[in-house]
């Protein structure tokens, strides 16, 4: 039987995060729930910079509905936040 990945708490397991992970854990993506996570905390990592998040849940989780139109909403904020 796989490893659970979500604790009992909702939170991603190890597992979780060595599996579906960037390169330290950060940000598991592997279904709605954690690709919408990493999409709304983007710009909470002092590791990671808010694009390759979302380089990262669009890798992790292109076959999962709904996703790619979040993806492009998050980018096109991102552009008009940067422009200002």
């Amino acid at each position: 039987m796989a490893a659970p990945l979500r604790s009992k708490g909702g939170n991603p397991t190890k597992a979780a995060r060595d599996k579906h992970g960037m390169s330290d854990g950060a940000f598991p993506v592997w279904d709605q729930q954690s690709a919408d996570s990493a999409i709304n905390l983007r710009h909470n990592s002092p590791d990671h910079s808010a694009a390759s998040v979302l380089r990262h849940v669009a890798q992790k989780a292109a076959n999962v509905p709904g996703v790619a139109d979040k993806l492009k909403a998050a980018r096109a904020e991102d552009r008009k936040n940067k422009s200002k």
